[in-house]
């Protein structure tokens, strides 16, 4: 099968940790019919080097295509981790047009594979309209992009000297987790310290190195004090540290200390390195769930430009969070969520985990739960979020769904015709009052005085009570008719 010919030239690449395979592929301006040349080189992967290939590569393809070239050149390469991360940049810096495909959509047939066929037959798929690049942000994101993954992966060392706390703890018979949700905590420290310097510990020492917001210092009566004393005394009975256990806590507090300076300091350079997208950054924090921290992360992961995307669909898929598309025979092999997003995805759940706290996500979150799962429910909040970012950062517009603004106004009008049905009732009862006591005033001067009681009478009409006694009782008129 003939396979049409989509673009004038190509570059293949075939990244290696100390060399860099590279082929051009141009079409024979000299033949009618689509046929292929093919120059491949061997460099270097130093920077001298690559720059030296991309000057090769435009050289090359100019002397095939026997004109100047003055638009950028297409360079296709595998991921390779670091290792494509230096050829990109060299070749964006060089004015050439580098993509970064996965390895998956470029294997070659097993037993005839050579570093040459390789970036030969990755030229060969580029120059056919086959690859598919990755989505790979601008300079300024990718710089922030590392910043980022680097202070999860430090949080994540963090949490692992966490969980060693907790594994000594309950090696040395000490059940914090029973008091305390976190023993990460200032409370928990401190008690862990005051159990380190002694031997004997005294319930009067514990309770003053413990919060008073705890839930353990709350208690309403005598009897719920001694009870909750006793469980911190059940906590706590018979705990002793060995010498090693105490070097090791020591030890394991000293790089948490460590991890939260760290972790600080990429929070700030994170922040420096993303003072141009400033705009993106208060639109992310108007989501509802979303801080500036996580604003920070997902700007990072994402970046702001959604034109490679086409559309909201395909943006939810590079997160990761649609049901992959595994179909065979009318059946469906699979329906979960992909696997991509590793450090975009726990993000968004956090975010997601706020966000039903609102009444806008909190109702959409339980519609959903009833009838799947809570965690199906919750990145289907998640998805719901990105496309809400994906055209906010498309429009520029801030967060305003037409649902809550509806929501919005309806309760504005509740609360507008409950006020004024609340002014109308008491505004009756007083002009009731008014009118019985005319009627008293009129009564009484009736038989008396008629002129009085004319001149009463024409009083109330000028006060706009409209009240009137022709042989009987005042005569009230309604609500409606007072307004007119």
């Amino acid at each position: 099968m003939a396979i049409r010919i989509k673009k004038s030239v190509c570059v293949g690449l075939d990244v290696h940790r100390n060399n860099v395979w590279a082929c051009v592929c141009a079409k024979d301006p000299n033949k009618k019919k689509d046929t292929l040349v093919f120059k491949t080189k061997k460099f270097l992967s130093n920077h001298t080097d690559l720059t030296e290939m991309c000057n090769w590569i435009k050289e090359t393809t100019e002397k095939i295509l026997g004109k100047q070239v003055t638009e950028p050149i297409d360079v296709y390469m595998e991921s390779t981790g670091k290792y494509s991360t230096l050829v990109y940049d060299v070749c964006e810096q060089n004015k050439t047009k580098p993509h970064i495909v996965n390895p998956k959509h470029v294997r070659t047939i097993a037993g005839q594979k050579t570093d040459q066929k390789d970036c030969a037959w990755i030229a060969e798929l580029g120059i056919n309209g086959l690859l598919r690049e990755s989505y790979i942000p601008e300079k300024a994101i990718r710089a922030s992009r590392r910043l980022s993954r680097s202070r999860t992966n430090i949080l994540h060392a963090q949490q692992d000297d966490v969980r060693r706390i907790q594994n000594v703890l309950t090696e040395a018979n000490i059940r914090m987790d029973l008091i305390f949700t976190s023993i990460d905590g200032e409370s928990a420290r401190k008690i862990i310290e005051y159990l380190m310097e002694t031997d004997e510990p005294k319930l009067g020492e514990i309770k003053r190195r413990i919060r008073k917001s705890c839930r353990i210092m709350k208690y309403e009566s005598v009897e719920e004090r001694k009870k909750k004393e006793e469980e911190l005394l059940k906590a706590f009975s018979g705990a002793k540290f060995s010498p090693q256990q105490k070097f090791e806590l020591r030890k394991a507090y000293e790089r948490i200390d460590s991890y939260n300076a760290q972790i600080r300091d990429y929070e700030t350079m994170m922040n420096e390195t993303l003072l141009p997208f400033k705009s993106y950054l208060d639109l992310l924090e108007s989501v509802p769930g979303i801080s500036r921290l996580s604003a920070m992360q997902i700007v990072s992961e994402i970046g702001p430009d959604m034109e490679p995307f086409q559309n909201e669909k395909s943006f939810i898929s590079w997160c990761g969070l649609c049901p992959q598309s595994n179909k065979s025979n009318n059946k469906h092999k699979s329906v979960k969520i992909g696997k991509g997003g590793k450090y975009l995805k726990p993000v968004l759940v956090q975010c997601a985990l706020n966000a039903i706290k609102h009444p806008y996500y909190s109702g959409k979150y339980e519609a959903i739960s009833r009838r799947r799962c809570k965690k199906i429910a919750l990145i289907a909040i998640a998805r719901k979020m990105m496309v809400a970012v994906y055209h906010m950062f498309m429009t520029g517009e801030y967060f305003n769904p037409t649902e809550l603004l509806e929501e919005d106004d309806q309760v504005v009008s509740e609360s507008v015709d409950s006020e004024q049905s609340t002014v109308d009732s008491e505004q009756l009862k007083k002009e009731e009052a008014i009118e019985q006591t005319a009627q008293e005033l009129v009564a009484m001067t009736m038989e008396k005085d008629p002129e009085v009681a004319e001149k009463v009478q024409f009083l109330l009409e000028q006060l706009g009570i409209g009240a009137t006694f022709q042989n009987g009782p005042l005569q009230r008129p309604s609500i409606e008719q007072r307004r007119l």
